[in-house]
């Protein structure tokens, strides 16, 4: 994941400017066998600011790491940035727009409105972009086999007893109501659900 290792141990020793070697004490600890995200909460910062500073490390080395500003950056990702962030996406069951549009600032210093950052996830990236459905954390893998094999019983129990009529089964629904409205859209590669327990929200 790290190039030039080397080169980076050098440049640590050399580097006189202190958040220049910041920088690299941070990317020497990745290099050195430490997850990702495990130094950037050791550095205290985020998980997209640690991926830019090794992309700019690999990419131009010490001087990518200085303090610049980029005249005409275009205002849009290109091919091999989109899939970079695909894959950097991939890694949580959902987004919201917010955090998104965060992520992409930070990581490829690009600006997207929140119409903007939609139809590029939705449309380049074939993200989803709806409303997640609530899963209770009982259910098992095979609830419709299960249901339907104790509708079955159920009704044999019916007939054995003597009820030869039409026979109409109700259920009664365990699950607290909710108190909180699902109408906030989130930005997924699939169906996006949250398990329910306890009252609270587990993705």
């Amino acid at each position: 994941m790290i190039a030039n290792t080397e080169k980076l141990r050098e440049a640590l020793n050399e580097e006189r400017e202190p958040e220049v070697r910041w920088k690299l004490s941070f990317i020497n600890l990745v290099a050195g066998g430490m997850e990702l995200k495990e130094a950037a909460a050791h550095f205290g910062i985020g998980i997209a600011t640690g991926y830019k500073w090794v992309r700019r490390w690999n990419g131009k080395g010490v001087e990518g790491l200085r303090r610049k500003k980029i005249p005409g950056r275009p205002a849009k990702l290109s091919g091999k940035e989109l899939e970079e962030l695909r894959r950097i996406l991939k890694a949580k069951p959902y987004w919201s727009v917010k955090e998104v549009m965060k992520l992409v600032k930070e990581l490829f210093e690009v600006s997207y409105s929140d119409d903007q950052i939609r139809r590029v996830l939705v449309d380049k990236l074939g993200m989803n972009y709806a409303k997640p459905f609530v899963r209770d954390y009982r259910r098992p893998k095979d609830a419709q086999g299960i249901l339907a094999e104790r509708v079955e019983r159920a009704i044999k129990n019916l007939k054995d007893k003597g009820y030869k009529d039409d026979i109409v089964i109700g259920f009664l629904d365990e699950a607290s109501p909710q108190n909180q409205a699902n109408t906030v859209r989130v930005l997924s590669f699939g169906k996006p659900g949250i398990f329910k327990k306890y009252g609270q929200d587990e993705s």
